[in-house]
């Protein structure tokens, strides 16, 4: 099994950034992956991880799917673009950078959010993931195939965002793997679960329509809800796409 490609999604639900590397430290997911989140204005921009159904997240707003963050991780600054289009950059700790990047993102959802969105931060060591853990996760190419052939259509594995898609197993062979370790380059993950998944995996990254019955076939066709796996970075290294990607029992 061998990486393909590796990403982070430094705002939650927005479309990420496509990763040269990734350096793994143990208890650590990727650095800055959803290191922010927009939440209803109305909501508070109080640091601290929240779930999902307390985020402007796509399992309910669709429109979210025309922005894309960016993030230097040496300056600090977020990049939001809209269809591609940059509308904001800034560091979002300042107070008037924010304010703007708010604004921006705040138009493009005006019709399914309403009165605005808060941009807040998961805080210090924390990730708005959708488990309140820093675990990285990883999906596997054939499974989507396979889910996109009991669609009948073509699937952006980029619906699941990953951080990072594997080739070279089976469908689905990665549902059994909870409870063992893996070797990802020099780097060792330990597998926590598998991922269940929701209405947002339903939304078109390309545009931001629900035009997939994910969930539907799933259940139906395979018997589960699952699509890829958690892992907890138990030993560091860096990690490039073509890095090999080895199973191993749990000692």
């Amino acid at each position: 099994m061998r990486i393909v490609s590796i990403h982070r999604y430094p705002v939650k639900s927005l479309a990420g950034e496509t990763l040269a590397s990734a350096a793994l430290a143990p208890g650590r997911g990727l650095v800055n992956d959803r290191r922010y989140a927009f939440v209803p204005a109305q909501a508070g921009a109080a640091p601290g991880w929240r779930p999902k159904s307390r985020c402007a997240a796509l399992v309910r707003y669709a429109t979210l799917a025309h922005l894309a963050a960016r993030y230097d991780d040496a300056g600090g600054a977020l990049t939001l673009m809209a269809d591609g289009r940059e509308i904001a950059r800034g560091v979002p700790e300042r107070l008037a950078d924010r304010a703007q990047m708010e604004a921006a993102a705040g138009r493009v959802l005006a019709a399914e959010v309403g009165d605005g969105v808060a941009l807040t931060a998961a805080g210090a060591g924390k990730m708005m993931t959708d488990v309140d853990a820093p675990f990285v996760s990883l999906v596997n190419l054939a499974s989507v195939a396979a889910l996109g052939t009991a669609l009948g259509q073509t699937l952006d594995p980029l619906r699941f965002r990953a951080n990072f898609y594997f080739e070279g197993a089976p469908a689905w062979a990665e549902r059994d793997w909870p409870g063992n370790t893996l070797a990802l380059g020099d780097a060792q993950l330990r597998v926590e679960n598998a991922i269940e998944r929701c209405a947002a995996t339903e939304v078109n990254p390309a545009t931001a329509e629900r035009d997939a019955r994910v969930l539907k076939t799933l259940a139906e066709r395979f018997g589960h809800l699952e699509m890829g796996v958690y892992a907890k970075v138990v030993g560091s290294g860096t990690v490039r796409p073509g890095a090999m990607l080895g199973l191993g029992s749990l000692e």
